[in-house]
């Protein structure tokens, strides 16, 4: 995942991210363009294989002051 953030397609990378867990769009504004091909099914992968495997975090509520 570390590597996503150090692309020249971080923008890229971020927005397919969202799609893939949130499900929002991968538009970017010009000049950019949304990933393509193999770098968009590497992106994939490596995001789909984040998301599986996750560790699931502690519920930690947040106490309300009084």
């Amino acid at each position: 995942m570390l590597d996503l953030d150090v692309s020249t397609y971080l923008v890229q990378n971020i927005k397919l991210a969202e799609v893939l867990e949130i499900g929002t769009n991968d538009r970017v504004r010009m000049p950019r363009q949304p990933l393509t091909g193999e770098r968009r099914a590497n992106v994939e992968k490596i995001v789909r294989d984040a998301i599986a495997t996750r560790p699931e975090l502690p519920n930690l509520s947040v106490a309300k002051a009084a």
